[in-house]
């Protein structure tokens, strides 16, 4: 685990890398595989509503940069959620350049399924484990988040907004 000079090396990259895979392909492609979405929606869809459901009237910056997509890309995304009547634009009252994105109803009750569906998935895998890994499972990820945290990481964290 690691090297004890603290610096970096290829094993620690390499771990790095492969913990990202599985947590993506466990805990989130997995449960987008056996999630039926609404017709004309993807996975990319359903982050991004999700992420509106956590972090309302979010500028197209801030949701671009919260998904990990280019301002381009989130912008065809959001354009089809739109079309399809899942999410509205709104131009900022601070600053007139900014357009703001919400769920619409439609969007809303989406995300709110989709959230619960999917943590009950992940609380499915999660309960597979005993106790002890739980609680290891759980101190793991809370000693990742503060270091990420420490490190300058600028993503929000995902506290639901009271509405």
């Amino acid at each position: 685990m690691g090297n004890m000079d603290n610096k970096m090396n290829d094993y620690d990259m390499e771990h790095i890398l492969y913990m990202r895979a599985q947590l993506e392909h466990l805990f989130f492609k997995g449960f987008v595989r056996q999630y039926e979405l609404p017709k004309g929606i993807k996975p990319t869809h359903a982050i991004t509503m999700v992420i509106l459901f956590f972090h309302p009237n979010e500028s197209m910056s801030k949701l671009s940069n919260n998904i990990n997509m280019e301002k381009g890309s989130i912008t065809t995304v959001v354009d089809k959620l739109t079309k399809l009547g899942y999410v509205k634009s709104e131009r900022s009252q601070k600053d007139r350049r900014v357009y703001n994105l919400n769920l619409t109803e439609k969007g809303y009750e989406f995300a709110e399924q989709f959230t619960s569906n999917h943590e009950s998935y992940i609380g499915s895998l999660i309960d597979k484990l005993d106790n002890d890994k739980k609680d290891d499972f759980f101190e793991a990820i809370e000693t990742i988040s503060n270091a990420l945290e420490q490190l300058g990481s600028n993503l929000n964290r995902h506290k639901k907004n009271s509405k």
